[in-house]
């Protein structure tokens, strides 16, 4: 009986969404094969019908609390439903302290231009994080050789360049990314891909600079082998530098974020 309940007891769950519950469905005593009255395919087939009717992601599993036969694995599922919205929630959060921050340095300017640079400016993952924000509108593009450019409706630029392909022009904040996955030390042409920007940016401008990095790579030393802080010193310029490691995501909100808190506030 209490399988032909699970849609009655997933809307008493409803009223309760401002928990942020995540779901899992258990099937217990899978040793008791003999008494089954509900098939395997059919739960699962069930699960996966309450996840197109909520637009939500709902799991079957089924245990057997006498063998202890998927007991972990469905503690370790809960969990993960867990993780998987706390993240999701979180990047929400992040997503839209981005996009008031974005309109509000926009009540007080006509444009506001950000520039993003990487090896690859076509899958550039902070570009594509601020694209993904719907409510800024859709852009038109424009895409040459080695550079991409949005236009929004409401005055926001996005431009996405290569290493070797940079123009700042009328920038408000640069957003950099190396990677240094793999390898244990900085490539010295780095150094001049900063410094020109240094040079060609305006004072009161924000440059953040990201660093993909491996789990176990000398931090400090990596970052000892840059040597554009005496020209960063020089100028009226913010900048930040981070880490990135297994949560590109999140750790890329909340370095957008506080750029474009700064610029804000400059």
């Amino acid at each position: 009986d209490s399988f032909f309940n699970l849609k009655n007891w997933y809307n008493e769950l409803n009223e309760f969404k401002e928990l942020d519950l995540s779901i899992v469905i258990v099937g217990n005593k899978r040793d008791l094969e003999q008494q089954r009255k509900v098939d395997y395919e059919e739960a699962v087939n069930f699960g996966e019908m309450l996840s197109e009717e909520y637009n939500e992601k709902i799991s079957y599993i089924e245990t057997s609390a006498l063998t202890g036969e998927n007991i972990e694995e469905a503690f370790g599922l809960v969990s993960y439903h867990y993780i998987m919205l706390s993240k999701m929630f979180e990047e929400n959060k992040f997503r839209d302290m981005i996009l008031t921050d974005i309109n509000s340095i926009l009540e007080s300017r006509p444009s506001l231009t950000l520039t993003f640079i990487s090896n690859d400016y076509s899958n550039n993952p902070s570009l594509i994080l601020l694209k993904e924000i719907n409510d800024l509108g859709k852009p038109s593009k424009k895409e040459k050789k080695s550079k991409e450019i949005y236009n929004y409706p409401n005055g926001l630029i996005l431009e996405s360049y290569k290493f070797d392909a940079i123009k700042i022009i009328d920038s408000d904040g640069v957003f950099i990314i190396f990677d240094t996955k793999n390898r244990d030390s900085i490539d010295p042409s780095w150094n001049n891909i900063i410094l020109k920007i240094i040079k060609n940016l305006e004072d009161k401008k924000v440059i953040s600079i990201g660093i993909m990095t491996k789990e176990n790579v000398n931090w400090s030393k990596m970052m000892g082998e840059f040597d554009f802080y005496t020209k960063l010193e020089e100028r009226n310029i913010s900048y930040f530098m981070f880490r990135i490691s297994s949560e590109l995501r999140l750790e890329l909100y909340k370095q957008l974020n506080t750029m474009l808190n700064t610029i804000k506030n400059f």
